[in-house]
């Protein structure tokens, strides 16, 4: 089966790659990695801290 790239595929490849090579782009994408892995992070924890609490005081703790 060969591998045929839609045009916009292709062209948003070509845009990655152009912005990938950018040291300014290459710095904010690191940003942006390490955005998203906090907001990972944050959200395991929240999620835990929602197992952990009765809805109640997680309620009352997030009006404070």
């Amino acid at each position: 089966m060969t591998k045929v790239k839609h045009p916009v595929v292709s062209k948003l490849s070509q845009i990655k790659d152009r912005l990938i090579k950018n040291p300014v782009v290459h710095g904010m994408g690191n940003i942006v990695i390490a955005l998203i892995t906090l907001s990972r992070e944050f959200y395991i924890a929240n999620h835990t801290l929602h197992q952990d609490h009765s809805s109640g005081n997680h309620r009352r703790m997030r009006h404070t």
